[in-house]
């Protein structure tokens, strides 16, 4: 994907669907730009491959816009990565696809969901606050370059009702 200079419109039709193994250059590239310490291609190819993980991609017109990765276990759901292009954040596509996640995982038995974040991320903050979130707890010192607390954000499921909207 890089970093071209295409931006979605601000009122789009997003499609969310599951990830599959031609997606994971692209996934890799959108880590890339979104976080100084991202995963790598392997990691991303080790969540595709295990039924445990659900790991959905965000698209319009077979652009791909965000993924988001998470598992459950028993009743306990934890989003282990959400990301969106930079150039396509803004438009609610980070919306869509945690509405669609936390309906799976709903679906698939979670009654909470947990989820670290770096401290500084405000929009990250922002966005699951938003969306029933809590803080939990602090993990001192949990990410690296640069070192950095990752505040855990726990929710009682499930915690949306009605459809997504990606108009916000």
């Amino acid at each position: 994907m890089g970093s071209s200079a295409w931006a979605p419109p601000l009122r789009m039709t997003i499609g969310i669907r599951d990830a599959q193994l031609a997606d994971l250059e692209t996934v890799v590239a959108i880590e890339r730009l979104s976080f100084p310490d991202p995963w790598s291609a392997s990691m991303f190819r080790a969540h595709l491959r295990d039924p445990v993980y659900t790991f959905l991609i965000a698209e319009q017109k077979n652009a791909i816009l965000g993924f988001a990765i998470a598992q459950v276990v028993l009743t306990d759901a934890e989003l282990l990565n959400i990301s969106i292009h930079p150039q396509s954040r803004g438009h609610g596509i980070g919306t869509t696809l945690l509405h669609t996640l936390l309906a799976r995982c709903t679906a698939q038995g979670a009654e909470s969901m947990t989820l670290e974040v770096r401290q500084s991320n405000a929009a990250a903050l922002t966005l699951y606050l938003n969306h029933g979130f809590t803080r939990a707890g602090r993990r001192r010192r949990y990410y690296h370059e640069p070192e950095e607390d990752g505040l855990i954000l726990r929710a009682t499921l499930p915690v949306l009702t009605g459809s997504p909207s990606t108009s916000q």
